[in-house]
């Protein structure tokens, strides 16, 4: 018997190979923009300590200077979040980028196991063919054989 060769065997290892990078490529994108909405949050976070603290500052009369720090502070975090937001809308494009990528790499791996998968059930059909072939030269020649003992002819094969 021979053995079976998956002629794309090849073409299939890159095709997995294309999909674990584009797999990690992934990974790496959610990575970057769970750590930006982590720091999102922390902006939130401080924007809420402030307007707290002016909360309090204005409740108990405080200097109007320390108010408008307290103030001004409050702006710059309010331009940091929007960057920031900014900074989180491009990274989740690139993870819907990347998982668009990733399903493309899938589909054409899955396409080159079906067609693994085909050339196998070919190959066991064809090797199910040649066995019942060899299975029947075996059968005839042994009814020769024995044909010829019975009329008392030597075969020799």
């Amino acid at each position: 018997m021979k053995p079976f060769v998956f002629r794309r065997q090849r073409m299939l290892r890159l095709a997995e190979g294309f999909e674990r990078d584009r797999r990690n490529a992934l990974a790496a994108a959610v990575v970057r923009l769970s750590r930006a909405e982590d720091f999102l949050a922390e902006l939130h976070r401080k924007c809420q300590e402030l307007m707290e603290k002016r909360s309090n500052l204005l409740t108990r009369g405080a200097d109007i200077v320390e108010v408008q720090d307290n103030y001004q502070g409050e702006v710059e975090l309010d331009i940091r979040i929007e960057a920031q937001e900014k900074v989180i809308a491009r990274f989740e494009e690139e993870v819907a980028k990347r998982r668009d990528e990733l399903a493309e790499r899938m589909r054409e791996r899955k396409t080159y196991e079906k067609l693994r998968e085909r050339a196998w059930e070919r190959y066991r059909v064809d090797e199910g063919r040649e066995e019942i072939r060899v299975v029947d030269d075996i059968a005839t020649i042994s009814l020769e054989r024995i044909r010829a003992g019975e009329a008392g002819e030597i075969y020799e094969g």
